[in-house]
């Protein structure tokens, strides 16, 4: 098939296809990283919301640990299953979020406030 082909074309096949090649690597790295960089920042924006068990193998993910990341995340799962685990889990984050609403949103705040005194919420609490 290349007998017919002068030699410097065939040079220049082959530079074509290795350029191509590595063209086509360095995307495929990029885009792990960019994926990478996601989801460290997505890690920090759940720690700063109080959910720092999720955070965590996300955090691992982003640094490139994903033996770390696979083992947080069945932790994580296990935990969840558990009786109260996840209300455990979101505890905080739930806090933070009424604070956040206390804070800034007057509307919001009363319509929790009017939640939690009308006893909508307690209904469903068992002690």
């Amino acid at each position: 098939m290349f007998d017919t082909i002068s030699p410097g074309y065939q040079y220049l096949l082959i530079a074509l296809a290795a350029f191509s090649g590595t063209l086509v690597f360095l995307w495929v790295i990029n885009r792990i990283q960019a994926r990478r960089q996601r989801a460290g920042d997505l890690a920090d924006a759940l720690s700063e919301w109080g959910l720092t068990r999720l955070a965590k193998p996300l955090r691992e993910y982003s640094q490139g640990d994903y033996s770390e990341a696979i083992e947080g995340f069945v932790a994580l799962a296990k935990e969840i299953r558990q009786p109260g685990g996840a209300i455990a889990l979101l505890e905080t984050a739930v806090k933070k979020c009424v604070e956040h609403y206390a804070a800034t949103n007057a509307t919001k705040c009363a319509e929790l406030i009017g939640i939690l005194q009308g006893g909508a919420a307690m209904k469903n609490v068992v002690p």
